[in-house]
């Protein structure tokens, strides 16, 4: 199973003819944020197939009206991009994958969607039944999680405040241990920069611009 992964930078070379051949059996398309919606949709359009993403600290037009406000806000599907569907702290099962996401990234000004490292741990804490929920009946907690931010010390930049990971996605992977961690928010313009990482099995890949990744 293909899944084409994208993040933070269009890639001109997905919407070519060529590439459009080449990845046609592709299952569907992951976003780890920072992606405008317009470009998302023009995915969506080109390859007929089922797009699930989050949101980044950028781009983040449509982040009310796919999330809402406040602890009982509902989303606002008045708007172009119902067909896009948001992965912001929920569970996707598609294809026999299951899939979980969580946005945003480090808290480093008073802007929307940044988070301290205690709000990011509850955010997850607060869907420990849905993990057991899997568990129990599929024999696993998840195998995709996609965030727009890397774990601690993985592809982050801990001199930045704003690009430094989350410690509480470490944790996830350690107790969780999906397949594949797929993330964006680093942005990658040397070919020697490290794009994957095993950790405790989970493979931690950089989505910048695009991925491919195989089940």
């Amino acid at each position: 199973m293909k899944i084409l992964c994208v993040a933070d930078s269009k890639d001109e070379r997905l919407l070519r003819p060529q590439t459009l051949e080449s990845l046609k059996d592709v299952e569907f398309i992951l976003s780890a944020g920072d992606l405008d919606l317009s470009y998302l949709d023009e995915l969506y359009n080109c390859y007929n197939k089922s797009l699930y993403f989050v949101f980044g600290n950028h781009q983040l037009k449509y982040y009310l009206d796919f999330e809402g406000k406040g602890l009982f806000a509902k989303s606002n599907f008045m708007h172009k991009y119902t067909h896009l569907k948001s992965l912001e702290g929920r569970f996707v099962y598609k294809n026999g994958v299951i899939l979980f996401g969580l946005g945003g990234c480090m808290k480093y000004n008073k802007d929307t969607h940044q988070y301290s490292e205690g709000e990011m741990k509850w955010i997850i804490r607060k869907n420990w039944w849905k993990f057991l929920y899997n568990k129990l009946r599929y024999g696993r907690y998840v195998d995709i999680l996609v965030t727009h931010a890397p774990p601690r010390g993985i592809h982050d930049d801990s001199s930045d405040v704003c690009h430094k990971g989350f410690k509480a996605f470490n944790a996830f992977i350690e107790k969780y241990k999906p397949k594949y961690h797929i993330h964006g928010h680093t942005h990658i313009y040397d070919l020697d920069m490290t794009r994957e990482t095993k950790v405790n099995g989970t493979i931690v890949a950089n989505a910048y611009k695009h991925i491919i990744i195989e089940l």
